[in-house]
């Protein structure tokens, strides 16, 4: 799902529900829904990410610091079968500029990840160059900072593309929620949750180079404010300090 290495800009919008069907209607005259919404599934496909951090929330504390150039740890998966595919990403922030890079194994192998082991090659479901260095660089910075996993992150997420312009893609996401990830969860999502941690939907624009014509009407047209909105520092901010430090002495959570 989706390139195993993109460079793009991503720009960020909090929007009202109402507000959402009519900016999907705008967006639906300049591009398709993606390959993975299904027509009978309105609310489009839910996106499940676990993230990793150092006991000292080093990576989360960036963020909320404003550091400009800064990154993320997280393996992400987009259903519930144990021999479905999971994505180890490494998403880097330099000021307005993304770098996602991600590597595929099976969900099996992503597992051993969250005891302190690693992946080999011979698991990765694409043996590209970008695979091999996504799952050495992935795994080496866990490596080098301690990290472990802290914090899932989940929400449903309608996405279009572009089937002329490379990389322009408009995503609405719903229903954010955070769950404190304890040892024994592995890469099933837990029934225990916070609420959700916005009422309204997040729109992000993403383009490569210059953003098209259309996405500044869009702005303009509905007088949209950019803003920064971290999913993961929100639900790590729901979940609570002290889930927090059980999840990273292994207690049980509930």
């Amino acid at each position: 799902m989706g390139a195993l290495e993109v460079y793009r800009y991503e720009r960020k919008f909090v929007v009202t529900a109402t507000a959402a069907l009519a900016i999907r209607d705008f967006v639906r005259a300049y591009l398709v829904p993606d390959d993975h919404m299904a027509a009978d599934a309105p609310a489009g496909y839910r996106v499940c990410s676990l993230y990793f951090d150092t006991p000292q929330f080093a990576l989360y504390r960036q963020s909320t610091d404003g550091v400009k150039n800064r990154y993320k740890l997280r393996i992400r998966f987009y259903d519930s079968d144990p021999a479905g595919p999971a994505f180890l990403e490494i998403k880097r922030r330099t000021t307005d500029t993304i770098h996602k890079l991600r590597a595929v194994v099976r969900k099996s192998a992503a597992e051993r990840l969250l005891d302190g082991g690693r992946p080999s090659y011979a698991e990765l479901l694409s043996n590209s160059d970008t695979s091999l260095r996504a799952i050495d660089e992935f795994c080496d910075c866990c490596q080098r900072l301690h990290a472990e996993p802290t914090t899932f992150v989940t929400f449903w997420r309608e996405a279009f593309v572009s089937n002329s312009a490379e990389g322009v893609r408009a995503t609405l996401d719903r229903q954010i929620v955070g769950h404190a990830y304890c040892r024994g969860d592995r890469l099933a999502v837990p029934d225990r949750s916070t609420s959700a941690v916005e009422r309204g939907v997040v729109l992000e624009l993403k383009y490569n180079g210059r953003a098209p014509r259309w996405m500044h009407d869009l702005i303009t047209c509905f007088s949209l404010q950019r803003q920064s909105f971290p999913k993961y520092v929100r639900c790590v901010d729901s979940v609570g300090g002290a889930t927090r430090q059980m999840a990273f002495h292994g207690s049980s959570c509930g």
